[in-house]
């Protein structure tokens, strides 16, 4: 097992937010200079607006560097637009589930009563402002399995637009090499214990046993965390879920 000293986490992170919040704030500004910014399509207002926490001008700083260091729940707690934001992903990204299965799994009838019933449940538990509005063109989504998919559908579709359009201020690409470097051996993680993650992840994609990682890998990236939480989450996964389904 891979043990992870959360004094070096700490520290890591302080590093971490230093180097990329200047970067941040600049490709903000970059954004904010192109006329007309893009929209965030749930929302109808500029994507940039995310950065500014209801600022009437300029990035939220500390908004900024706590998307960086803070976990998820202080961040939902804290931000509101945030918080849409990651309702809204789990929404998508969880939806994939049999309704039959589910309801065999909490030992309930399956009639169309209960499918519908589930279905209702499954999107209230994620339910904000960004999701509601777009409820009022499938007012059908219970009743069956293809209503459902159409309104998840729609909520992705606009869910990448805003992704896509995040991703010109945050994104992992935009970590220099020197940086990655300084992210991996400060964890004390080698470069063989990388390979092997590597290794499983290919073997566990080719046996079809990828879904749930790959669930919480990719939801994490798209909610622009920084590299060593990705990094830390995707060792946990591993090491919780992963290796002993492969032993």
């Amino acid at each position: 097992m891979i043990n992870l000293d959360p004094n070096i986490l700490i520290r890591i992170k302080s590093d971490y937010s230093n180097k990329m919040l200047n970067s941040i704030e600049q490709r903000y500004k970059q954004e904010v200079s192109i006329k007309p910014i893009q929209e965030n399509p749930f929302t109808n207002q500029p994507y940039t607006n995310l950065f500014e926490n209801g600022r009437v001008h300029g990035i939220d700083l500390k908004l900024a560097e706590e998307l960086l260091t803070k976990p998820m729940d202080h961040l939902c707690h804290n931000y509101a637009q945030i918080n849409y934001y990651i309702l809204t992903c789990k929404l998508v990204y969880f939806s994939t589930f049999k309704v039959d299965k589910e309801l065999n799994r909490l030992n309930k009838k399956i009639t169309q009563k209960e499918r519908n019933k589930f279905r209702e449940e499954y999107v209230s538990s994620y339910m904000n402002p960004w999701i509601s509005s777009i409820l009022a063109t499938h007012p059908n989504f219970s009743s069956n399995n293809d209503n459902f998919i159409a309104l998840i559908k729609e909520v992705e579709r606009r869910l990448i637009c805003l992704n896509n359009a995040i991703a010109k201020v945050v994104d992992y690409d935009f970590l220099s090499s020197e940086l990655r470097h300084l992210v991996l051996t400060g964890t004390g993680v080698e470069v063989y214990v990388l390979i092997v993650i590597g290794s499983i992840l290919h073997r566990i994609k080719r046996e079809q046993k990828l879904n749930r990682l790959q669930t919480l890998i990719t939801f994490s990236q798209n909610l622009f965390f920084s590299c060593y939480l990705c990094l830390c989450l995707t060792l946990f996964l591993l090491v919780k879920y992963v290796i002993p389904d492969l032993s």
